[in-house]
């Protein structure tokens, strides 16, 4: 008979501080960058908007993009719910979908 060995256990890997600070410090860096070279080269904002106009316009038109990005989560869900379940924000997806479609049927308002 064959002999099994015991299953040697990996440790767990610390939460080493490193692992989060190195990415934030990288993104502030390119961030910051971006910013000064936009702005000292006068960069024409239709070539390339500097990165605080692109988070400006982004939380602005937020309302624009929900639909779009609850969209995107249904089908992430669909597609990962064997692995991972995300139920409530297939649930907010499909609610907010269901309501916009049955305003549409109903001619409330007409799609975009």
């Amino acid at each position: 008979m064959a002999q099994s060995s015991p299953v040697k256990r990996t440790p767990k890997k610390e939460r080493d501080p490193k692992r989060i600070i190195a990415p934030l410090v990288v993104l502030a860096v390119i961030y910051i960058g971006l910013e000064i070279f936009l702005r000292v080269f006068d960069v024409a904002a239709y070539v390339m908007p500097t990165p605080t106009h692109i988070i400006q316009a982004t939380i602005s038109s937020f309302y624009i993009i929900l639909p779009d990005f609850l969209f995107t989560l249904k089908i992430i869900c669909a597609l990962q719910s064997r692995r991972v379940s995300c139920w409530p924000l297939c649930f907010l997806s499909l609610t907010f979908w269901s309501r916009r479609c049955s305003r549409w049927s109903s001619g409330w308002s007409s799609p975009p």
